[in-house]
């Protein structure tokens, strides 16, 4: 008898339905100090669902753009374009069920801020998800 069993795929259903796998990871409170360049956070497996919190103080009045792309989140693109996200200090998402294999962080105002992710993770090897940019015909990504 072989134990050559494949390997879950981006489209394996069952991946999607168990319970994830815990990911955790935050930013230095004041480290989203640019609209202009934005922060990576790459995920070792591909999500199941990710929740995202902004993470400075309600009186800051800090604002913090994410999405799925770098040109997505930086004001390269077009704030009219829509093509991310905006958390005000203090504000989390609801849990987004959500398959990516990474997301990206930028200040949106100028007042600097900071994120916390929690994921939960499949056992889908990110390298079998496409990247997800308007390079790729996802034009809402940017």
């Amino acid at each position: 008898m072989a134990l050559n069993w494949a390997k879950a795929g981006i489209n394996h259903v069952p991946s999607y339905q168990i319970s994830g796998i815990p990911y955790v990871t935050s930013s230095n409170l004041q480290e989203c100090t640019s609209e202009t360049t934005s922060i990576r956070v790459q995920f070792p497996y591909v999500t199941s669902w990710i929740i995202v919190q902004c993470t400075g103080s309600a009186t800051s009045n800090g604002t913090l753009k994410f999405g799925f792309s770098d040109n997505g989140v930086t004001s390269r693109a077009k704030v009219s374009d829509n093509r991310f996200f905006i958390l005000k200090d203090g504000q989390s998402t609801p849990r987004l069920e959500l398959r990516c294999k990474e997301l990206y962080f930028a200040r949106s105002g100028s007042v600097s801020t900071g994120f916390n992710v929690i994921a939960g993770l499949t056992t889908i090897v990110r390298g079998n998800l496409i990247d997800i940019t308007g390079s790729s015909g996802f034009s809402g990504i940017g």
